[in-house]
């Protein structure tokens, strides 16, 4: 898999779901364990559950108290949102999509 199909990585239960462009593929591995492999200049966590491909998120909307909800470029059916812990460095990131 190309690091570049990865449109995000979700923890759930004991295993991480990463979402291509493609369908969902089940890993073994932790979610810390891949975001070790991955390239950090072009994925981002956003909450302790999500970790996010920069170049699939289109627009940051505020959400809340120091929370933004992500909008991807891809149609995919998923509300991905901006932990207050992720706030700050999301913003340093990516702030100009706000």
């Amino acid at each position: 898999m190309q690091f570049d199909q990865i449109v995000y990585l979700e923890s759930r239960d004991k295993c991480t779901i990463v979402r291509t462009l493609d369908g969902e593929h089940e890993a073994q591995a932790a979610l810390s364990e891949l975001e070790a492999r991955l390239p950090p200049s072009d994925f981002i966590r956003i909450h302790r559950r999500h970790i996010v491909n920069c170049r699939y998120i289109a627009a940051l909307q505020k959400w809340g108290n120091r929370q933004l909800k992500v909008e991807l470029t891809v149609p995919i059916q998923v509300e991905l949102y901006v932990s207050r812990r992720a706030h700050d460095d999301v913003l340093r990131r990516m702030g100009s999509l706000v």
